[in-house]
């Protein structure tokens, strides 16, 4: 296997399909060719790689070239998220911790 298919399916497990063919299903693609494509048996063009990142919540240029990696952690569970909802979470904290630094100025 390509270390370029090997992305696809990191992508395609870390956006929670616990099948190639469970997430060509969901958005529209044909089975035969996206698990071509995540074995490795087939390549995927850049058109393509935008359709997967899109789908998987991550970018076409660490699928094609392996640059500029997937976020982890609290990042990656941001991008999750609605953007509202993300937005919502990231003033929240902010907030939390300009009252940490205030108490702490205060001691």
């Amino acid at each position: 296997m390509s270390e370029k298919a090997k992305r696809l399916r990191e992508a395609r497990v870390a956006a929670g399909y616990s099948s190639a063919s469970s997430a060509a299903r969901t958005h529209g693609w044909r089975a035969s060719t996206y698990i071509a494509h995540e074995n490795g048996q087939n390549d995927y063009d850049a058109k393509q790689a935008q359709e997967y990142a899109k789908a998987f919540k991550t970018g076409a240029e660490w699928l094609i070239w392996g640059r500029n990696p997937p976020a982890s952690g609290i990042d990656a569970e941001l991008r999750q998220l609605p953007p509202e909802d993300a937005q919502r979470l990231i003033e929240e904290f902010t907030n939390m911790i300009r009252a940490v630094k205030l108490i702490r100025r205060k001691k």
